[in-house]
Parts: structure tokens; sequence; C-alpha cells
């Protein structure tokens, strides 16, 4: 029986922003646990090299981390829009420049 709608094809956003307090508090949880292990677990490399480079290396990626879960928990909540937008970019470049120094160090750069 046609009902003279077509429909829509299913989309990943669509059912992100559907579902998004399941969505987002997993997401949030996953983040602050990979933050906890990166920050408790895993902190080898800036043990050995000192200053803002020893810093990058040991807080970058769990901080990194922290923000998502943060921008996670905006999202489930559906608040501040804004914010979820900046924390998230800001993830984004706290990680690159804990790449960049990882690489750099490991080449020797540093």
């Amino acid at each position: 029986m046609d009902t003279g709608r077509q429909s829509r094809p299913w989309s990943t956003k669509d059912f992100v922003v559907e579902h998004r307090v399941p969505v987002g508090s997993v997401g949030g949880a996953v983040a602050a646990g990979v933050a906890v292990v990166y920050l408790v677990v895993v902190p080898a490399e800036g043990g050995t090299t000192a200053g803002l480079v020893g810093a990058i290396l040991e807080y970058g990626h769990p901080a990194c981390w922290l923000l998502l879960a943060v921008a996670c928990a905006l999202f489930a909540s559906d608040r501040a829009k804004r914010t979820r937008r900046v924390l998230a970019r800001s993830a984004l470049a706290v990680y690159l420049v804990f790449i960049l120094t990882l690489v750099l160090t490991q080449s020797g750069a540093f």
C-alpha cells in the first residue's frame, strides 16, 4: 500500500540526533574512561621529558579526551551548542599539538 510519501534514506546523523541522550552519555563515559586510562596508566612518555614538552606529552592526550567527554555530556543534555563545538574543536587542536610534539620528540627534534 503506497501512502504517497517517499521514505527518506536512513542516516547516521538522524539516528544520533534522535538518540542523543544514550549516544552522548555513552560517548562521554567512554571518553572520560579513556582520559583516566591515559592519565593514570600510560604516563610513560611525559616522564622522560621536562618542561612544556613533557607537560604536553603527559597531559595532552588525556586533556583531549576530557574535552570530548564534556562535549558529549553537553550533547546528551542538548545544551550549549556553541560550547559543544568549541570543546570538540579544542579537543582536536590539543590532539594535533600532542601528536606533533610526540613525533618531533621521537625524531630527536626536542
